[in-house]
């Protein structure tokens, strides 16, 4: 099933923990991706083509527009509300493309919210909006800062300030969303001592 079946969410309301270990894993299968050799290009990276297995885990699907990187990339491709402002705006585009892409799914994964809720009917408005007024899906009150700084700086408007999902997966932020997403904040040194453990163990414990 994919992550945004209508039935799916029906059938299994999805916690938190849930989305937000979705999340990491479409980063882990990114990152594997365009470390590759050349670096392969996902281009139509959304929540849609996030497929679950029967452990819950994630495997990113649907390589019809993916791309070797072998030289300069440019032209509309993909869905439009993922799309990133280069994209968008047919120009040249790299890796950082599906980095912007993973913003968009990350705020939709915490906010279980359709990217910009139906605000642009068109595609000319969508264009406007999001590569010219840079505007962006609201994010939910609550969120975890770092993980709101990280989807802030995955959908950056300039692809060079965004980071890779090297840097992504490499880093503590989606293991840590996912501790202070279920702990409270008073409880300040349980949440130090959940981020001091193994992430593994974020999967199963909590």
């Amino acid at each position: 099933s994919d992550v945004c079946s209508s039935d799916l969410n029906k059938a299994t309301p999805l916690s938190l923990k849930r989305r937000l270990l979705f999340g990491k894993d479409c980063a882990l299968g990114m990152s594997w991706l365009h470390a590759s050799t050349p670096p392969v290009l996902h281009l139509d990276l959304k929540t849609a083509n996030l497929l679950v297995d029967n452990q819950w885990r994630v495997k990113v699907a649907d390589f019809g527009l993916a791309r070797h990187k072998r030289s300069a990339l440019t032209g509309l491709v993909g869905s439009p509300l993922y799309m990133a402002p280069e994209v968008l705006k047919g120009e040249e585009f790299d890796e950082s493309a599906d980095v912007y892409s993973f913003g968009i799914i990350m705020s939709e994964l915490y906010s279980e919210q359709e990217p910009y809720g139906g605000k642009y009917a068109e595609v000319a408005d969508l264009i406007s909006g999001v590569a010219t007024r840079h505007e962006r899906p609201a994010l939910p009150k609550g969120m975890p800062e770092a993980l709101e700084q990280l989807v802030h700086e995955c959908w950056a408007a300039e692809r060079v300030a965004r980071p890779s999902f090297s840097d992504i997966v490499g880093g503590t932020v989606l293991d840590d969303a996912v501790v202070d997403a279920l702990i409270s904040p008073p409880n300040a040194l349980a949440r130090k001592l959940w981020k001091a453990k193994d992430p593994e163990e974020h999967t199963s414990e909590l």
